[in-house]
């Protein structure tokens, strides 16, 4: 992924953030760090992740990026299901 296409989707997902959760200041930061890898390419991976309730999902992907050597990040969680609960159910 380029770096103009990682800022299009992460622009994308903070601006569907409802309320005031500081969304101008994370662009912003976005923007800015870059700006300084311009021209740079980014792999991304999507994982399914089984995991019990009280797992940080942002620390796991950060600790599998140290365990094989690259910043990483989880651009994006879907929680498809909470104990008996699936999210097909939540939708009905």
């Amino acid at each position: 992924m380029s770096d103009s296409e990682l800022l299009s989707e992460i622009v994308q997902a903070v601006r569907s953030v409802k309320g005031d959760f500081r969304q101008d200041r994370i662009l912003h930061l976005w923007e800015d760090s870059l700006r300084v890898l311009y021209g740079m390419s980014f792999d991304v991976a999507t994982l399914s992740i089984r995991c019990s309730s009280g797992t940080y999902v942002r620390s796991l992907a950060n600790e599998l990026g140290e365990k094989i050597g690259i910043p990483a990040l989880a651009m994006k969680i879907v929680r498809t299901r909470v104990g008996k609960y699936k999210i097909k159910q939540a939708e009905r």
